[in-house]
């Protein structure tokens, strides 16, 4: 047979068998998509690489799907957020704990070292019992003394101490009647606003408390000195016009920065210390008031 006859019938031979695959490719392609039971047919006719690669395509789509909508992106971008809310410095910045502070600072001393503050009334051996405004008359203050108190002892030797923080307005020894004295001025505005209202201290005035009859050499403070609340002034003793120790505590109202460098009376004195004895207990610039409204009314 000559090679172009030959040629011929083989070209017809190869358009013969494409179309019959291509035809039995897409009829068995249909019987897997509409029926699932005829899938035996469907393998013979095409291999499961075919098959792999023909269905098996959409599953990476799938998976993509999942990982943009996984949540992980999202907790990032939420935690730079959050952190600044959380440690947001308004809280710590706003500390307007100055009052409290102050309060805090501000501190109110039994002037007996052993005996409590609840406890002074139970050793008060002369309470306050003032005169007409104008006379020298006893008592202007209150008297605190014992002879055994609880573990502590005798009172004589005692350790005098500043109910408050201030200035030392006098510390002076043999004067008469007070003997061996120390005055401590506490400014007003050093005060809660509630004690300056229950003291009944003006704005222009400031708070003195005279502690008097202590013991010859004792005194631990100078005029002019800056103490504070608990400071030892001295020890309870005798001197003065008294026979039994004690301390004599007054609480007065008066001008502020005031100092008295002399103060006596009924003896021998300079003019200078008779003029501060009688502003102090006469004049009525100092006007005094119970001691123990300290310690009944304004401590808790």
């Amino acid at each position: 047979m000559p090679p172009a006859k030959i040629a011929a019938l083989l070209a017809i031979f190869f358009v013969t068998a494409c179309t019959t695959t291509s035809s039995s490719f897409t009829d068995a392609s249909l019987l897997y998509t509409s029926e699932p039971n005829s899938r035996q047919a469907f393998s013979t006719q095409i291999q499961p690489t075919e098959l792999m690669a023909r269905f098996s395509t959409p599953k990476p789509h799938l998976t993509p799907k999942k990982l943009i909508s996984a949540s992980p992106i999202a907790q990032h971008t939420m935690t730079p957020f959050i952190e600044p809310t959380k440690t947001s410095i308004p809280s710590q910045t706003s500390t307007p704990s100055i009052t409290p502070t102050e309060t805090m600072l501000f501190t109110v001393c039994s002037p007996l070292e052993f005996v409590a503050i609840k406890d002074l009334y139970r050793v008060v051996s002369s309470p306050y019992n003032p005169p007409p405004m104008g006379s020298d008359d006893r008592h202007q203050g209150a008297d605190f003394t014992y002879y055994h108190w609880k573990n502590y002892g005798m009172a004589e030797g005692t350790a005098i101490k500043s109910v408050f923080q201030g200035r030392v307005a006098a510390a002076l020894e043999n004067t008469f009647p007070f003997g061996t004295l120390a005055i401590i001025e506490t400014d007003r505005n050093l005060l809660p606003k509630e004690w300056m209202i229950k003291l009944d201290i003006p704005e222009d005035k400031s708070l003195y408390l005279l502690y008097a009859h202590m013991q010859a050499g004792s005194l631990k403070v100078e005029t002019g000195q800056i103490i504070d609340a608990c400071q030892p002034i001295g020890a309870m003793g005798r001197t003065g016009n008294t026979d039994a120790p004690h301390l004599h505590l007054e609480s007065r109202i008066g001008p502020p920065d005031t100092s008295f460098f002399g103060f006596a009376a009924f003896t021998t004195v300079t003019p200078e210390e008779r003029a501060n004895y009688v502003r102090w207990r006469i004049s009525g610039e100092f006007l005094h008031f119970d001691p123990m409204k300290i310690f009944k009314d304004v401590v808790p």
